[in-house]
């Protein structure tokens, strides 16, 4: 009887694990990696770029040019394809005295040990982890696994394939779509 009952919690078990599956892109190799964070989820480490973002929290009209680099910050973000439950763990390279995850909808509950924190998720979530205040924060986007192809040659498609493009500005008209291939 004993052998029965563990044989089936070794199926649920091995059910349960096969349900999650993760995907992760490659940076380019000019890409310089932040200095801020480390990601894994389930164990898989995860790229996590720089962006230069306003320093200061103002919520305005954008005046159709870039601020000035002393009103700028560098912040992080990271983004993984998932499907079933995952783990989360981060690694802060500072102490983690204070930690708002946002948005606050989400209640997401990290435990934290030091300077790392780790949470599970089970449906795509874009969100913001902010340690010691909202500076240098970490913006995370997670998505659903994408199980279809696009016609790049189609010209209503403005196609990015991976890599880094600077395209100047992009007029996008009515039907035709912008696709950011990972």
């Amino acid at each position: 009887m004993k052998c029965k009952i563990i044989l089936i919690g070794c199926l649920f078990l091995a059910a349960s694990c096969q349900r999650s599956e993760v995907v992760t892109y490659p940076a380019p190799e000019q890409e310089k990696e932040s200095d801020d964070f480390e990601m894994f989820v389930n164990d898989k480490p995860v790229f996590i770029y720089q962006a230069r973002v306003s320093k200061y929290p103002i919520n305005q009209i954008w005046p159709g040019y870039q601020r000035p680099m002393d009103q700028t910050e560098i912040a992080s973000f990271a983004n993984f394809d998932f499907k079933g439950e995952v783990r989360i763990k981060i690694i802060s390279n500072k102490e983690i005295k204070s930690l708002d995850i946002r948005p606050k909808e989400y209640n997401i509950k990290p435990s934290i040990n030091g300077n790392i924190l780790e949470f599970k998720i089970s449906r795509p979530l874009q969100f913001v982890v902010e340690v010691n205040g909202y500076h240098h924060a970490l913006h995370v986007f997670s998505n659903p696994i994408e199980n279809f192809t696009m016609n790049t040659d189609d010209s209503r498609v403005h196609y990015f394939g991976p890599g880094i493009h600077e395209p100047g500005i992009i007029n996008v008209k009515s039907e035709e779509t912008v696709f950011i291939d990972g």
